[in-house]
């Protein structure tokens, strides 16, 4: 009987092109299929997440804002600083 991979946290990570603390969370929540398993940690059954990802696709999220643009972002998220600038917007 042949047992099935189960992909890590970093692993999953990768996948999903985002960081391990967002696949913790998600896992930890139950908003994302995983099992713990006491000695080694948390895995991710491969054919699970892709079921997992298919029911994300139309969640509630950016492209549901009802516009193109992209969310606005504080001044220090912006990189104030890194031209110049102090983050009163002074030179």
């Amino acid at each position: 009987m042949d047992v099935p991979r189960l992909w890590r946290v970093a692993e999953v990570a990768r996948i999903l092109n985002c960081a391990t603390i967002s696949v913790y969370r998600a896992l930890e929540a139950g908003t994302m299929p995983g099992y713990k398993l006491a000695s080694i940690g948390w895995r991710v059954d491969p054919e699970e997440l892709n079921t997992w990802r298919g029911s994300q696709r139309n969640t509630t999220g950016a492209r549901d804002r009802g516009g193109s643009r992209p969310p606005r972002l504080s001044s220090r998220s912006r990189g104030a600083g890194l031209t110049g600038e102090t983050e009163r917007g002074q030179t």
